[in-house]
């Protein structure tokens, strides 16, 4: 969920401070769904969440954080917004407040500063009844002056750590859209953000699965079998190369892609990972008898000219059988 930006950075800075000023108004949490329609509802574009929320305030019903969730839900998920491009724009906004409490806060101060000294000068002149009228008038003016200013700069100051709160909260969000929670390892999503940023460089698969796992789960249970799975992923993680990425691909499968290793060199580090995963010694926890031995079946294969990343899974994943029904525990390469 997030804003797909097409307003520049001080268009978007307004609609920031206006979004936070309605979250303010309904007393909602400034969280990513509540700032994601609020910052909608600032910009005025969304006819569909206009109609909704005019007819909303004139009923004289009170925002809450479950029409927020419909309306984002109804107006804004069926877009499907870009999450990264938000973390963007508020990186950008980000900037420019901090950029724009520097810059007027230091040239507003040296005013100050000087408009003090004079007035500390002036104040010391004898039998000048005449000026003292206009220059309490200046003094007057100039402390409302300094009075609005440091009213700007906390003001400033709120919506800076408000968008700083937002931008790590959306961060956290983004991490957690591209990692499966049980492993720490990518998931698909993740698998396909990594695919973009390493561009068409040929790429080695290796596609692990644990064998006899559905037997092993209806035996000991699926929080034990959680805990192989997860164990298995961190002997994956160990064992890879700074180039390679490990993901958790579903259920018990997992996928290694490194766009530099070369062919023998992702089949020995899927022995690697074979002999490491079942030299594992496991303890069931409330028996304290150890588990049977883990073992991993493994197919790796290297992408030809043109053949597309689905196409090398499924050569990799052909070659995952084969070790399976060559008796598992073994590593095959792919035709």
């Amino acid at each position: 969920m997030a804003i797909k930006r097409r307003e520049s950075v001080s268009e978007a800075n307004d609609l920031m401070t206006k979004a936070i000023a309605l979250l303010r108004n309904w007393e909602v949490p400034t969280d990513p769904i509540n700032f994601a329609v609020a910052y909608e509802v600032a910009k005025g574009t969304n006819k569909g969440l206009m109609e909704k929320y005019e007819l909303f305030m004139f009923s004289g019903r009170k925002v809450d954080n479950y029409c927020l969730e419909q309306w984002q839900l109804e107006f804004l998920q069926s877009q499907q917004l870009n999450q990264a491009g938000l973390i963007s724009s508020l990186d950008k906004v980000l900037t420019d407040v901090q950029n724009h409490v520097r810059t007027s806060g230091g040239s507003v101060d040296n005013f100050l500063t000087d408009i003090d000294s004079s007035m500390s000068q002036l104040s010391g002149i004898k039998n000048a009844d005449d000026i003292k009228t206009p220059l309490k008038s200046i003094l007057t003016a100039t402390q409302t002056l300094k009075s609005e200013h440091d009213q700007l700069k906390d003001q400033l100051a709120v919506s800076q750590s408000e968008s700083q709160a937002l931008k790590s909260e959306l961060d956290k969000l983004q991490r957690e859209a591209t990692t499966d929670t049980l492993t720490s390892l990518l998931n698909r999503r993740g698998l396909e953000q990594y695919l973009q940023s390493v561009g068409s460089k040929t790429m080695k698969a290796m596609v692990l699965d644990i064998d006899h796992f559905k037997r092993f789960n209806d035996t000991f249970g699926h929080l034990i079998g959680d805990v192989v799975i997860a164990k298995v992923a961190d002997q994956l993680n160990k064992a890879l190369p700074d180039d390679a990425k490990a993901i958790r691909y579903g259920g018990e499968e997992f996928v290694v892609v490194s766009p530099e290793q070369n062919l023998d060199a992702m089949k020995a580090l899927a022995e690697r990972i074979r002999l490491k995963v079942s030299s594992m010694k496991l303890i069931n926890g409330k028996t304290k008898e150890r588990l049977p031995t883990i073992t991993v079946s493994l197919g790796v294969a290297e992408q030809s000219k043109d053949e597309t990343f689905e196409a090398l899974i499924s050569r990799a994943d052909e070659a995952l059988y084969k070790a399976k029904e060559n008796g598992r525990n073994q590593v095959q390469l792919a035709i």
